[in-house]
């Protein structure tokens, strides 16, 4: 068993030294498109490329779909509405972010859930805001720019002018492939409404950095625009457990922080990232407080197969009954409380535990039960949490050593792993609201 969790440790570190050549190929200089967002969680082009390099020519029809799909929905047109973008002057640094309705206040201000500040404290500071919400706050205060999707029409027209040229097209397929890319067309729509920010004193551009096409043009561009603009990427969350959207390529950051160095490790030695532009800092967005972890289910942003998860609840229910895991609250991913399909599943979850039919007892363990791809498992860690994972792909789903010198990992069958929490080994740095934030601002 102990081998078998060798072999998918050493299957992640060969898809990132693959990654590293494709992305560093001097022919692939599209680092904006779709295909080269190689991220192990969103089921995207890059996906089924990291998908193809894992498991081989029977992950072609998926790679294929993905690209297929992703084709179309370039020919989506994507208008974007500019708020509060009067010409702004007083400003010596960038943050660029996401943003939804309740994260203002009355007065107009932005209190940032990434970097736990608030935009009124920081008059040196322009937010460059991606909103994700319908509703816009009334009052908004001087130093930030919203942009919002307010429209999304897909063009038959250019469709079929793209189709009546394929001929012309496939005489340079990959080119094809990469430029007529949703995400690249996503990343220009940004970029449009982001150009106009960049000036000559601008000091630096910090963002939550995810290795997203639109976060590298906006990298590349202010790189071409002035050099001497420092560009800052911060790692706000907990890695996946296959991290190869975070491969150091053109479009990254100049300088990237994480708050653990042993993170600082997996960056120089498994994401190419040179030691002396990775920042080890206390992290922004999690910070000293306390948190219960245990005692929970939580569900993953995509679900595969709810017969697959069901199956191992099962498993575990049958041959973990002392962890008493039917008196856990489910978790729905936050940004699928309304997802039918989530809905679903945690009523089947809530069906198998009502015909149990035992008595509530308080649960000893200290644990709690992970789905498929997620970092929440390191966040629990931290917070003396063990977790119990549930994956229906361990290459690109299971935390283990190699990359993650301290976590500790388990195996209980193919589809189910243990992870420990061992008090003496730090996930993570927490941080100080407000106080880490300016930190990061110091950085030269």
């Amino acid at each position: 068993m102990k081998y078998n969790l060798k072999i998918n440790l050493i299957n992640q570190i060969e898809i990132l030294k693959k990654a590293k050549r494709f992305l560093n190929n001097k022919n692939n200089k599209y680092f904006d498109s779709s295909i080269n967002y190689l991220d192990s969680v969103e089921q995207n082009p890059g996906y089924g490329l990291i998908q193809f390099w894992n498991k081989g020519i029977k992950k072609i029809p998926l790679f294929f779909f993905l690209v297929l799909k992703d084709f179309l929905l370039s020919f989506y047109e994507f208008k974007f509405l500019q708020i509060n973008f009067e010409k702004k002057t007083k400003y010596k640094n960038i943050i660029i972010c996401w943003s939804k309705f309740n994260d203002f206040a009355k007065n107009g201000s932005f209190n940032d859930p990434y970097f736990n500040t608030n935009s009124n404290l920081n008059i040196n500071c322009i937010w460059f805001l991606i909103h994700m919400d319908d509703k816009i706050p009334k009052k908004i205060s001087d130093n930030i720019i919203l942009i919002k999707k307010i429209s999304r029409k897909f063009n038959y027209k250019k469709l079929i002018l793209f189709l009546l040229n394929i001929k012309k097209l496939t005489i340079n397929i990959i080119s094809t492939i990469h430029t007529q890319s949703l995400q690249t067309k996503v990343a220009y729509a940004i970029f449009d409404k982001f150009k106009s920010l960049l000036k000559s004193n601008l000091k630096k551009i910090l963002m939550p950095y995810e290795g997203q096409p639109f976060q590298n043009l906006i990298i590349k561009e202010t790189e071409k625009f002035n050099k001497n603009i420092t560009t800052i990427g911060f790692i706000h969350n907990f890695p996946p457990a296959l991290p190869s959207s975070l491969i150091n390529r053109i479009g990254s950051p100049k300088k990237i922080i994480v708050s653990n160095p042993k993170h600082k490790y997996f960056l120089n030695r498994y994401l190419y990232w040179d030691k002396k532009n990775i920042l080890t800092k206390e992290s922004a967005r999690f910070i000293i407080k306390k948190k219960k972890m245990s005692g929970k289910i939580f569900l993953p942003g995509y679900i595969k197969s709810i017969r697959f998860i069901i199956s191992n609840i099962e498993i575990l229910l049958s041959s973990h009954s002392f962890l008493g895991i039917q008196n856990f609250q489910i978790k729905i991913h936050p940004q699928k409380l309304k997802s039918k399909i989530h809905i679903a599943l945690a009523k089947k979850i809530f069906e198998i535990f009502k015909k149990k039919n035992t008595k509530k007892n308080l649960i000893k363990q200290n644990v709690s039960i992970f789905i498929g791809s997620t970092g929440a498992i390191i966040e629990a860690l931290e917070y003396g949490c063990s977790a119990i994972h549930i994956v229906d792909d361990p290459v690109l789903q299971v935390y283990g050593n190699f990359l993650y010198p301290n976590i500790k990992t388990k195996i209980i069958n193919k589809n189910i792993y243990y992870y420990p929490s061992d008090k003496s080994q730090k996930m993570i740095s927490l941080g100080k609201k407000n106080i880490t934030f300016k930190n990061y601002l110091k950085i030269i």
